[in-house]
């Protein structure tokens, strides 16, 4: 699957629970320019989801210093998603594990690299379906 197309129907499925629960979805405005990856969950969540999905079936993300620097910033709650593979599973970040994980990896001049199988150990939550909740951004559906 494209990754547009994976990260269109993951914030597919996020808006129809989000509309069903009562939260507000919508793009943050505050992100470094128009992007898809990144949404703002409003009350009683009130966090900012990043999304990345891998172009590769291995797990391979790019995450944007530019926008990962803002979302730091921003003194916000927030959350890294990294969609993996052909199902709907994926790897969830608090801010502090997204910020602690980015310290040790890879970089270029735009990107932190992160490797599925050479990122050890990926300390974020392997959720098997995506949502959010209040106490952690996302739980699985």
């Amino acid at each position: 699957m494209p990754p547009n197309t994976k990260l269109h129907q993951f914030y597919s499925k996020l808006h129809i629970y989000c509309r069903e629960h009562g939260v507000l979805l919508k793009p943050w405005r505050k992100a470094a320019r128009a992007t898809l990856n990144i949404r703002e969950l409003g009350a009683p969540a009130n966090c900012i989801l990043y999304a990345k999905v891998s172009n590769r079936d291995d797990g391979w993300w790019g995450i944007n210093k530019n926008q990962f620097q803002k979302l730091t910033e921003s003194g916000r709650d927030w959350c890294l998603v990294l969609l993996a593979g052909l199902d709907e599973a994926g790897y969830l970040f608090t801010h502090t594990q997204a910020n602690t994980m980015a310290s040790g990896l890879s970089q270029n001049a735009t990107e932190y690299i992160v490797h599925e199988k050479q990122t050890h150990p990926l300390d974020g939550d392997l959720v098997p379906g995506l949502s959010c909740s209040n106490a952690s951004c996302l739980r699985p559906l």
